[in-house]
Order: structure tokens, then C-alpha cells, then sequence
């Protein structure tokens, strides 16, 4: 029969607590670093405080003849590509206009196929203007936020 000592049992105990805290805790700690929110922010009392995900515009496409002005569209501060199919030989200008202020954003004023960035500097309810020069030829618009 095999009889453990006080000095064996203590050394078994040791490797034990040892791998433990040396494989273990470290593996538990990065797991609970996963659930913590990613973006936070030190309030003035010294508390993290939470900062929900940046919000985003939903994706904008319109195509037809003629001139044309969009419902109010919600748009965050950000960089936009606009995709558009416009008549190879009639340019189409495209326009964000701000409800708020009534300011002009000059998007593209382009003929063909391609695409386009932009880049908003604040938050806010726009309405985008589409103004072809040939008025019986067709387009398509696209506006996503980056």
C-alpha cells in the first residue's frame, strides 16, 4: 500500500495551486474581458461609463427620370460612398441639403457609372436633391455609410 506523507501531500498541493494560478486564472480573466463593452468612457466620478455603438444611417437608393427630392433622411456624422448610374453623355448633380440650417452639401455632379465619397461633418436630417440635365434620361443613386 502506498501511504503519502505530510511533505509529499504539501508538494502536491503546491503544483496544483501553482498551475492554477498560472494557467487557469489568467484564461478565466480573458474571458471575462470578452464580456466587458468594448467602447467606455471615465465619467467624472471616476465610473466607466458605457457608450452604446456608434449609430449608423441605413443604406439610401433611389433611381427615375427627372428631378428629384428625397424624404428626410437621418444621417450621421461619417464618410458615405455614393454608387450612381447616371447617362454617359448628360452629367446628373446630386445635393444634400440640411433641414435644420438649409445648407448645401454638394455630393457629385458626374455622367456614367462609378462611385463617389463623402464625408458629413455632423449629425442630421438631410434631403438629397437630384437634378439631371437631360430630364428624360434615366439614373440610379446609392448613399451607404463607411
Amino acid at each position: 500500500m502506498f501511504i503519502i506523507g505530510a511533505a509529499e501531500m504539501l508538494m502536491i498541493i503546491l503544483i496544483v495551486a501553482s498551475v492554477t494560478f498560472v494557467f487557469v486564472v489568467p484564461a478565466l480573466k480573458r474571458r471575462a474581458l470578452l464580456d466587458k463593452p468594448k467602447r467606455h468612457v471615465i465619467g467624472d466620478d471616476g465610473e466607466v461609463v458605457v457608450v452604446t455603438p456608434r449609430s449608423r444611417a441605413k443604406p439610401f437608393k433611389q433611381s427615375g427620370k427627372g428631378a428629384f427630392a428625397s424624404e428626410a433622411l437621418t444621417l450621421y456624422s461619417g464618410v458615405y460612398r455614393i454608387e450612381y448610374k447616371f447617362p454617359p453623355n448628360a452629367p446628373v448633380t446630386a445635393t444634400l441639403i440640411n433641414i435644420e440650417n438649409t445648407g448645401e452639401i454638394p455630393v457629385i455632379n458626374k455622367a456614367g457609372v462609378g462611385s463617389h465619397a463623402l464625408r458629413l461633418p455632423r449629425d442630421g436630417r438631410y434631403v438629397l436633391n437630384v437634378d439631371p440635365s437631360d430630364e428624360t434620361l434615366a439614373w440610379e443613386i446609392e448613399l451607404k455609410q463607411l
